[in-house]
């Protein structure tokens, strides 16, 4: 059967295997892979992501950019490239942007992860404000690209083109930002 509820079903289903793999991911860099394993089981037979990837797919796409922000941010806390802290501010915005109460508890808890893999006051308040900075762009681009496309595609997608040019520009500017003050912590 090819019917538009069968398809949207078999996508949340597809957003609900990859969250359960993003979350695999998350959790083996905090704990063993068994414990993770034993984690990741007990979300696939928990019936609220049953219910939540089979009936509101806003909500599963908001855990998929949960886990994807926070794999990030573990991949920046292991090498400490920039990339993969702009990466994690931007699949929070994008979250955000899908439902905002995304903000009200990941907002806590990446702070609480970058307090613990930080080591200088500095630099974790420059990482934090650097992600919530990037956790609210992705919303304003939405406000004022985005939600053209619909009536005024042209425009919309000029709009978005500029953000995207502003982004680039944002990264090479924190990239070197960042480099200055590293060298100046030395």
């Amino acid at each position: 059967d090819n019917s538009l509820e069968f398809n949207t079903r078999l996508f949340t289903h597809f957003i609900g295997i990859l969250i359960l793999i993003s979350a695999f991911i998350f959790f083996k860099f905090w704990l063993q892979k068994k414990q993770a394993l034993i984690i990741i089981f007990l979300m696939a037979i928990n019936p609220l992501i049953s219910f939540a990837t089979f009936v509101t797919v806003l909500d599963s796409l908001l855990i998929l950019f949960m886990f994807l922000s926070l794999i990030s941010l573990n991949k920046y806390f292991n090498n400490q490239n920039l990339k993969y802290l702009f990466l994690a501010g931007l699949s929070f915005g994008i979250g955000n942007s899908i439902k905002y109460s995304l903000f009200l508890w990941l907002a806590p808890i990446s702070l609480l992860l970058m307090f613990l893999k930080r080591k200088e006051g500095i630099s974790f308040i420059k990482d934090y404000l650097i992600y919530i900075f990037l956790a609210i762009l992705p919303i304003l681009t939405i406000k004022t690209s985005i939600k053209y496309l619909p009536s005024n595609t042209f425009k919309g997608i000029i709009l978005f083109l500029i953000w995207i040019v502003f982004y680039l520009i944002l990264f090479i500017l924190l990239k070197k930002y960042n480099y200055k003050l590293e060298n100046l912590t030395k």
